[in-house]
């Protein structure tokens, strides 16, 4: 059962409760999983490249089959992702409007079926998820907003875990770029999503949520159990963008605990 971010009428407000019961019965408590990858990280900083080449040099270790990526994001992967993709495209009809308003409410109801129909599957199969953001990047984007009340309670949402089934990443991956980077990285890009930064001011905002977020973040039981390591990927190493990745994902792999695989109940 998920929720959407339709506004709620009485029966969709039982089925919430109702989701939720069930989410604490399975889980009475946050969960950590240690093959739970997630990546976290403002707009053109990498994630997804980093993302694929984790999965790759993983493979090699692994096995392909025991490796997969949660394309969580761009709402692929899984029926009701799709239909959440339909239901998004339904609604934004003015081309270049950012709608900031629905930023986290729409990655918000993408977490949590991605969870149900892509994460929690996998992780039942004993495979290893690599996910290109976190449930914390909800936060990031809430503090986008400014707005001090809607911050604790995305924040405290995060904490007890309900958009994520209860499960939280036991490896955390900050991927960390330059406002100049970033900004250079999103006019190559041409063409611009509907939530990417417009300018370069917009770039230092995003930034300096992520930072925000990277600090509250050291202090939500999402992370407290959870191996937390910051990547800083420089753009003027990105001529040898193979190679540049690869180092990088060994020194990441390095410092991971991958010697036994969990697996879901």
């Amino acid at each position: 059962m998920c929720y959407s971010f339709k506004r709620m009428n009485t029966r969709n407000i039982q089925s919430f409760i109702d989701y939720k019961r069930s989410v604490l019965y399975r889980f009475p408590k946050l969960l950590p999983v240690k093959n739970l990858i997630s990546i976290d990280g403002v707009n053109a900083s990498g994630k997804d490249t980093l993302a694929l080449t984790l999965k790759k040099k993983l493979a090699e270790i692994h096995g392909d089959e025991n490796v997969v990526i949660a394309d969580i994001t761009h709402l692929n992967g899984s029926p009701k992702l799709a239909r959440l993709k339909t239901i998004l495209k339904d609604r934004i009809r003015l081309v270049g409007s950012r709608f900031d308003d629905l930023k986290d409410k729409v990655f918000a109801s993408a977490l949590n079926r991605g969870y149900e129909e892509l994460v929690i599957p996998a992780l039942r199969e004993g495979k290893i998820v690599i996910m290109p953001r976190s449930e914390l990047s909800l936060l990031q984007f809430t503090l986008l907003k400014g707005n001090d009340y809607f911050v604790k309670r995305r924040y405290d949402s995060i904490a007890d875990g309900t958009i994520s089934h209860r499960l939280c990443a036991g490896h955390r991956i900050f991927l960390n770029v330059t406002v100049e980077d970033q900004w250079k990285n999103l006019i190559e890009r041409g063409e611009l999503s509907l939530f990417d930064p417009r300018s370069l001011e917009e770039c230092i905002e995003e930034l300096a949520s992520q930072s925000e977020m990277r600090r509250k973040a050291e202090c939500s039981p999402a992370c407290l159990n959870s191996k937390i390591l910051d990547v800083h990927n420089p753009r003027s190493h990105s001529d040898g963008l193979p190679s540049h990745f690869e180092s990088l994902v060994m020194r990441v792999i390095g410092e991971m605990d991958l010697q036994t695989i969990q697996q879901l109940p």
